[in-house]
């Protein structure tokens, strides 16, 4: 007997690969990474369960992009002690799509790495991450999602800051040990 698990919404296409014609099983890749939060949280008070209500809606809103899940994942698994207050403004983030991506392309850089504000804010709109009617509501939006990223201090941490305060590098947070 031969399975076929799913990972996309639509099972449509899934079942033409079943023999016998069977019923595709579905699995959700946020469903994954939720099962991993609470074994490397510890999390078990009722304020505990509130942070993993708002995981999964965090997991959920970055799905199909099973790396942003697993960014997500391993931050979390960092430091698990992140608010309620600091979890709900991330998934507020992630509901606006350019952030979404933006957070995805910081997958390519290795953890600690010094990633300079102009060349990210620079690659995100050339390759079409972020767009605005011109170039110049482009680079404005860019900039507004890389202080939103550090702002959060979730997942991107400044590396340089400027004289005026401005951050003029960040790098990636470290990922959890044990996975």
């Amino acid at each position: 007997m031969q399975m076929i698990l799913t990972t996309t919404k639509s099972t449509q296409c899934s079942k033409e690969f079943c023999y016998p014609r069977w019923e595709p099983i579905e699995y959700s890749l946020a469903g994954r990474y939720y099962n991993i939060v609470p074994r490397h949280t510890r999390y078990q008070k009722d304020e505990d369960n509130n942070k993993l209500k708002i995981t999964h809606k965090i997991l959920e809103e970055c799905e199909p992009n099973e790396l942003s899940m697993k960014i997500f994942t391993h931050a979390l698994c960092a430091n698990p002690n992140r608010s309620n207050e600091e979890l709900m403004k991330l998934h507020s983030t992630l509901q606006e799509v350019s952030q979404k991506y933006c957070l995805l392309y910081l997958a390519i850089f290795p953890i600690g790495y010094k990633i300079r504000r102009l060349t990210l804010i620079g690659r995100w709109v050339a390759e079409g991450l972020i767009t605005k009617e011109d170039w110049p509501s482009s680079v404005c939006e860019a900039n507004r999602c890389f202080d939103v990223l550090i702002n959060r201090r979730c997942l991107v941490y400044p590396a340089d800051t400027g004289a005026t305060g401005k951050v003029k590098s960040c790098m990636v947070g470290d990922p959890c040990q044990h996975y």
